[in-house]
Parts: C-alpha cells; structure tokens; sequence
C-alpha cells in the first residue's frame, strides 16, 4: 500500500486494520480468550491468549497457511504434561510453542518426569499491553505482550515474557520471547516453535526450500528422506499416510549476512537457566540455527515445521539434550519474522 494513500478515505483505523479481543463461545474452544491481528496487507491471524499466545489460523489473502488439527482451539488443559496427553488437546495451528523445561517426546530421569512438548502451550497469559496502530500521529505499529509462567511451589519459576506484533501495510508477524528465571536456583530449560503448515500452502508440488545441509533423522526416515527421493517437492495424497507415522530430517542451515536463515534443523539442546537469569534463543524458525556470533536482534524468517535453541551466549556451555548446564547474567531471546 503506498504511503499515505489512506489519507482523507477512513475515520476509523479498524477499517484498515488492528488488534481486536475477544472470548470464543460456541465451540470446543468456550471462554477462551483470543486476539485477532489485522495488518490491513492481506495478512491477519488469530493469537491464542490463553494458550501461551501462540498463533492459530493464518490467513494471507483469504488463503490459509496453517494446519488445523480437528480438535480446534480447546481451553489449556493444566494436567495435560503426563506422556502423551499433549497430542489430546493439540489443535495445530501455525505455531504452537514447546517448553519451557522439556521438548520432545515423554521421559524421566533424576529429575522427575516430563511429558511431552512439556506445559507452556497449556498456559494461559496475563497481558500487560496492547499497542493499537495509530498512523494519523505516525505510529503503525501493533503489539500485544503477555507474560506466560511456568510456575509451581517447591519448583522452578521460569516466566516466558511474549510480544507479538507487526506493522499496518506489512505482511509480517514479529515474536519476541524473554524467558525469565525468577526462582532462586537453577532451572532446566528448552525451548521449541512447532511450526505447522496446511494446504493451501502446502500441497502437491509445493517446493520445500532451504540453505544448508540435511541428514535423516534416525533409519526409518531413510526411506523417505534419501538422495534418490525428491523430498524436496511435495507429493499428491498417499496410502502411506494413513494412520500413524513420523520420518523427519534434521536442516543445518546457514545464515545468510543479514543474519536471516531460511528454513533448516538442529538438534535440540537442554540447558541451566540459573537463578535471576534470562537465556536466549536462536533467532530460528523452522529449526533454523544461528552463528554463535549472531547479534543480539538478529531475525530469521520462517519457512519450515520447527525451531530450536541451539545459540550458546555469554557464559553458557552447552550439552547433550539431559544435560545440566550452569550460566550467569541476562540476555535476550528471540525475534521471529
């Protein structure tokens, strides 16, 4: 949209686009709590506020980009970080977040047990700000910043500080995470962007694109991700995908020298949060990585199913996926574009 085109032609700047709450009434999703977010480019989409303000559908142009599981938007199950009772209320959507302490499948050690994809999603917001666009003074910009904690007495305190955002006439979503350690010892911590892409976007024939190397991700998944297979392109509707199943590849991506990753996987790593302390994650989507020395805002753009944390910062070692590792001071987490 050029500038200043809109001058003279709206009175109220919903006509062109904003943030508008509300609370779902009539499906599985009753009372929960949602933000629409109109960039008035053809891009909207709906924020989940009561589960960890994650994005559920996306829309660009009338087309949607996201894939929606058919249990749809359901209220945040609090007991739902036992096994596999994560899958029972997951709705899809463009992206769900993985964490705070654990990603991946069920497990338990020495530390306790940990279901899968851990409890974040299934955490409701206190929002603190919602920022409307405002251009006849110049502003337009949107946000709205939520604080999600995973909390409990006796145990660690760890609070996810979001921000989600982007700008009138820009087909862009901005994430901004902050993950807090409010405790008084060291915490466990990981962190993932499931990201989930549907059809229309994904469908026969669409071209899955990145910079980097790949790898299968175990020996099942040679059978689909294999140097004589072009797993590259989408394929038509199979027998295969018939029940249940999962092959993956891990992409290495490489950053280009804005910082910005396209697509790409990395294993994912657990790491201390210590006490009073802040980490950091890598500026990914779709599992994407970023140099050590990456700046402190750098953006990557998203393009893939999942993201990851595998960015050490100041102070931090790092070590296999069930390791403990110790840091000190703050730093910040990501922007996501």
């Amino acid at each position: 949209m050029k500038q200043y085109s809109w001058k003279d032609k709206i009175s109220n700047i919903a006509q062109w686009g904003g943030i508008e709450t509300s609370v779902l009434d009539i499906s599985a999703g009753r009372g929960t709590r949602i933000a629409w977010i109109n960039t008035g480019s053809g891009l909207r989409y709906k924020v989940v506020l009561d589960r960890a303000m994650d994005v559920a559908d996306a829309f660009f142009n009338n087309y949607c980009l996201s894939w929606m599981n058919e249990t749809g938007i359901t209220p945040p199950a609090f007991f739902a970080d036992k096994g596999v009772d994560w899958l029972r209320n997951f709705g899809g959507g463009l992206f769900v977040t993985c964490g705070l302490s654990h990603i991946g499948g069920p497990e338990s050690d020495e530390y306790g047990e940990r279901g899968l994809h851990g409890r974040i999603s299934n955490t409701p917001a206190e929002i603190i700000s919602i920022q409307q666009p405002d251009p006849f003074r110049g502003n337009m910009n949107m946000s709205i910043t939520g604080l999600i904690r995973e909390t409990s007495i006796f145990g660690p305190r760890l609070e996810l500080r979001r921000t989600v955002s982007s700008k009138l006439g820009e087909a862009i979503i901005h994430l901004q995470d902050e993950v807090t350690n409010n405790g008084n010892q060291s915490a466990p911590h990981m962190l993932l962007y499931h990201f989930n892409f549907g059809w229309p976007l994904a469908d026969e024939g669409t071209d899955i694109l990145w910079q980097g190397s790949w790898q299968p991700r175990d020996e099942s998944s040679k059978l689909i991700f294999n140097e004589n297979n072009n797993f590259r392109k989408c394929p038509p509707v199979m027998e295969e995908h018939a029940g249940a199943g999962e092959a993956a590849a891990a992409r290495l991506s490489r950053a280009g020298a804005m910082g910005v990753v396209v697509h790409g996987g990395c294993t994912p790593l657990r790491r201390r949060c210590p006490a009073g302390s802040r980490a950091a994650h890598c500026r990914a989507a779709t599992r994407g990585r970023v140099p050590v020395a990456a700046a402190a805002r750098r953006v990557a753009r998203c393009g893939g199913c999942h993201a990851t944390p595998p960015r050490r910062l100041r102070g931090l070692s790092r070590r296999s996926r069930g390791g403990r590792t110790p840091a000190s001071g703050r730093s910040r987490a990501i922007s996501v574009r």
